[in-house]
């Protein structure tokens, strides 16, 4: 460990009985529930973080598996008897477990001046028969250039405007594809935005 920087690590395991779940079946866009009743859920998480005058840095990684068997509530809504049975004997992941996940980010701040990046990385999740299959990786950069004013004169309130690009490379990239268990409708991340933000503190 040295001045400005930190590192840290979090394990955990959990086992749960009539496990929650839930998921959009059909073409409403309303989330109906339904039940597991074994599941566990295991992962483990790394951090970095780094500070040194006006530059903060950071990233962190983690790696999760949560699993689930034998629906034993609302079976109606999965739909596929197939599907159905193969859960009832074996432990499959749930829709949103994604297997590694990770970000990483940094920032300068120069008098009033404050320069950031930031990215996110994740392996993808869940897809096709039982949630056996899994979206492709994706990753999404995105950046930030914001200016503090004082047009008041000193009263410890700034004015502050800001620009941000998201996705800043225009990656299509796929969330969901409209298969897997509560999946009914494929989902994108977003594409290139551009924002302009003006705040005032009170």
């Amino acid at each position: 460990m040295t001045a400005g920087f930190s590192v840290g690590a979090d394990v955990y395991y959990k086992r749960v009985t009539d496990a929650l779940d839930d998921g959009q079946f059909g073409q409403a866009v309303v989330l109906e529930q339904f039940n597991y009743a074994r599941g566990f859920s295991r992962g483990a998480e790394f951090k970095l973080n780094y500070y040194e005058g006006g530059v903060r840095a950071y990233a962190n990684v983690s790696h999760e598996v949560t699993m689930a068997k034998d629906v034993n509530s609302n079976q109606y809504l999965i739909g596929d008897p197939a599907e159905l049975a193969y859960q009832a004997t074996r432990y499959t992941p749930t829709s949103d477990a994604q297997t590694i996940t990770a970000s990483t980010g940094a920032s300068y701040r120069w008098r009033d001046m404050l320069a950031s990046v930031d990215g996110i990385y994740g392996s993808g999740l869940r897809a096709g028969f039982a949630n056996l299959e899994h979206t492709p990786q994706y990753t999404q950069w995105n950046a930030a250039i914001a200016r503090n004013f004082d047009p008041w004169h000193d009263d410890g309130k700034p004015l502050s405007l800001r620009l941000s690009a998201i996705n800043l490379f225009d990656r299509i990239y796929l969330l969901r594809s409209g298969t897997g268990i509560g999946e009914f409708a494929p989902q994108y991340g977003p594409r290139r935005g551009v924002f302009v933000e003006l705040t005032q503190q009170f």
